[in-house]
């Protein structure tokens, strides 16, 4: 996942928007971010709804990706859910933990999704 600024999904969160068939998102999206403890190994699995309603479990980890890697991070995983609306913004909060490493807490996502030539769904956002 590519990385906006805060100042634009703030925007995206406080921007309603009429909800979009979210079943487009069904699957797994794998992708990177960096916080605190840097470059960060992310899968996102999603289960979508007629209504925008999303739901999923947010993965990370110590993963070379992109040529980097960061071996520092512990495995956690945790539950989200949001909404997809019709102009391809998603919010996405987390929910509940899984598997919570020592010190660390739940991150929430907003972005878009963008539908790339060759058909492949891509999210970029904010991790935050």
């Amino acid at each position: 996942m590519r990385l906006i600024s805060l100042a634009a999904a703030a925007a995206l969160i406080a921007t309603p928007a009429a909800a979009a068939d979210a079943n487009i998102l069904d699957g797994a999206f794998e992708g990177g971010y960096t916080c605190s403890q840097g470059l960060t190994f992310l899968r996102l699995t999603l289960d979508g709804d007629t209504d925008g309603y999303v739901r999923g479990r947010f993965f990370f980890s110590s993963v070379k990706w992109q040529g980097g890697s960061n071996l520092t991070v512990p495995d956690g995983e945790f539950t989200v859910t949001g909404r997809l609306n019709d102009q391809g913004q998603i919010v996405l909060q987390g929910e509940r933990w899984i598997q919570q490493p020592l010190n660390y807490g739940m991150v929430n996502l907003a972005g878009l999704v963008k539908r790339q030539s060759n058909g492949a769904l891509v999210l970029e956002g904010n991790v935050g």
